[in-house]
């Protein structure tokens, strides 16, 4: 009886590890198969089918002042047939709008230097830039969406923010009409 008792719990102990290393071997394939995923899409092996390419010449202009997300947004863009420039800096952006043109703008709201996102908003709205300008930061409350807005932003988006949403707005930004200008996105 008790040698018995003895080659269960064996039994049961090597199935119990038999079943773990299944459940870790079918978790390391999920992982692999959505980093492969990921790095397709970042140097531009695989598309998801539901995103088409814009025409050629379409510019964002990110300000940004931390240099990995502005590069990711840089490098995201860049799959969406979007050229981009960066800027980290407030004063650095206004600088760049004398002397290009852009379709869309997107701004930090907390930027290194003197000026932050909101600043930068009024400033260029307040010499007539009429592109449209979409608004990244953390803050999330309702008073701060409003302030933003009222900047002169023409989109307000949260960060952690899924990327596909970000490409979303920035399109749809990018075909509004623009009085005085026409149409300086999709046509």
């Amino acid at each position: 009886m008790l040698n018995s008792a003895k080659i269960c719990t064996v039994g049961t102990w090597k199935n119990s590890i038999y079943l773990t290393i299944k459940i870790y071997i079918i978790l390391a394939i999920a992982i692999l198969s959505l980093v492969i995923g990921a790095v397709g899409l970042i140097i531009g092996l695989q598309r998801p089918a539901s995103q088409s390419s814009l025409p050629a010449g379409m510019r964002v202009l990110i300000v940004e002042d931390e240099t990995k997300i502005a590069l990711l947004l840089k490098k995201g863009l860049a799959l969406e047939s979007f050229a981009s420039d960066i800027c980290s800096s407030g004063e650095d952006a206004l600088e760049l709008t004398k002397d290009n043109e852009y379709q869309v703008m997107v701004i930090d709201r907390h930027l290194a230097g003197q000026l932050e996102g909101i600043d930068v908003c009024k400033m260029l709205r307040k010499r007539g830039y009429k592109v449209p300008i979409l608004l990244l930061t953390a803050r999330d409350q309702l008073k701060d969406k409003i302030e933003g807005l009222n900047s002169g932003a023409d989109d307000y988006m949260v960060e952690p923010f899924d990327f596909e949403e970000l490409i979303a707005r920035v399109r749809a930004l990018a075909r509004r009409p623009h009085p005085d200008r026409g149409y300086v996105g999709l046509h």
